[in-house]
């Protein structure tokens, strides 16, 4: 029976580095094609919308020409101090019964002895 020498464990090592930097590589482009697919697939994206294209579609419906006697119209200012502009149904009411101490004491161990 044939022993394995010095030179066949060397071999042995280079062939199992050899993989493993494949593996590693593969694993970095097979993360990043996947971030990639998910980046363009969820919604919600940080990307400007694209500009629609002009190939001789029409947009359903047209704006409305400008004018200058149009009024401006102003959302109204909310200040978040106000408590009334809740509904009364909706506010929060505090609870009924005071919260009860737990029934058993919590412990904390470390270690192993």
């Amino acid at each position: 029976m044939a022993g394995f020498g010095s030179y066949d464990r060397d071999a042995g090592l280079r062939r199992v580095s050899r993989v493993t930097k494949w593996l590693v590589a593969g694993s970095v482009v097979g993360v990043g094609a996947v971030t990639a697919a998910v980046a363009q697939a969820a919604p919600g994206s940080s990307r400007a919308p694209s500009t629609p294209s002009t190939t001789g579609t029409t947009p359903a419906t047209e704006p409305a020409p400008s004018t200058a006697t149009t009024p401006t119209t102003r959302a109204p200012s909310v200040d978040p101090r106000r408590t009334d502009t809740v509904p009364p149904t909706e506010q929060l009411t505090p609870p009924t019964d005071p919260p009860l101490p737990p029934r058993h004491r919590h412990v904390a161990t470390s270690g192993g002895s």
